[in-house]
């Protein structure tokens, strides 16, 4: 049922023509107000909004006590949606189950924003992170375009803030590493297609032409650039989502460059079902990340 609920609602957006997705693209722009659970859920944490011109960061923290260790979360949604009530809420379970502080960054959209807006206000959370929390007990987590995220904001700290130290860890569940795709990834993602109830292949060709990447190439395509040095990486996708095609190139890259890789595959899932919170299969996931945060 969940299957069938996807296939008529989110893929036949992604499945339209260019056209057609660019206007959804601008339409969402004057939807897009970050919603949030019930006071009720918020009770239960430690939680807080804190509010930077157009970054959000929701802190959300096991009640009652103090934490010394930080998830720092980033949504994806192709970078031009704010985060899902669900997300928030899996950062919850996150806090409950592992006893960290959780950063949930809700950071400026495209195409009203540059990737640089996105990029900036993205380590300039970090840096305050790192400043409270020490980068050793930090991890970040990203959930498709926010894995990719990531591993740009690495890519970034590089570039223009090289004394700041790189998180402890990476998570990043569902992540398009490539946009657009390669002609051997595209033709391995229209295998995958008849299973995947989110997404289609033109849709990998989309994102990228929202807005110009040009100086910021790593936040489409972080694997074309230099991984040396960067921390362990935890890496799921679902066997049937098309971002998987993606996970053959990765694994060789991280390999060639000498990056920590674990690779978790979810057999016939669909992209990010970890959000599916009531599901067992959402679940189970869940408490891989909790053990990798432990």
């Amino acid at each position: 049922m969940t299957e069938k609920i996807f296939r008529h609602t989110v893929k036949s957006i992604m499945s339209g023509t260019k056209l057609e997705f660019m206007d959804f693209v601008f339409s969402m722009t004057s939807k897009r107000k970050l919603e949030v659970p019930s006071q009720r859920w918020q009770a239960r944490y430690e939680y807080r909004e804190v509010e930077r011109g157009e970054q959000t960061i929701i802190q959300i923290g096991p009640k009652g006590k103090e934490a010394d260790k930080l998830l720092f979360y980033m949504t994806g949604d192709g970078l031009y949606e704010p985060p899902a009530v669900s997300d928030i809420e899996m950062c919850g379970d996150i806090a409950d189950s592992t006893g960290r502080m959780v950063w949930l960054v809700s950071y400026p959209l495209l195409p009203m924003n540059t990737p640089a807006s996105i990029l900036k206000s993205t380590a300039d959370a970090y840096k305050e992170a790192v400043e409270k929390y020490g980068a050793d007990n930090i991890t970040l987590m990203g959930l498709s375009c926010g894995g990719n995220l990531c591993l740009a904001l690495c890519h970034y700290l590089r570039e223009h803030d090289p004394d700041v130290p790189l998180p402890s860890g990476i998570i990043l569940q569902s992540a398009p590493l490539r946009l657009p795709p390669t002609a051997g990834q595209i033709e391995e993602m229209r295998k995958i297609e008849p299973h995947d109830c989110v997404q289609s292949d033109i849709y990998f060709m989309y994102v990228a032409d929202i807005v110009s990447f040009k100086g910021f190439e790593y936040l489409m395509r972080p694997m074309d650039h230099d991984m040396q040095g960067f921390p362990p990486i935890s890496i799921f996708y679902g066997s049937y989502e098309m971002a998987y095609a993606y996970l053959e190139e990765f694994k060789e890259k991280c390999a060639r460059e000498g990056v920590s890789l674990d690779v978790h595959v979810g057999e016939g899932m669909m992209h990010n079902w970890c959000l599916l919170g009531n599901t067992p299969e959402a679940q189970q996931v869940r408490k891989e990340y909790y053990r990798i945060l432990q």
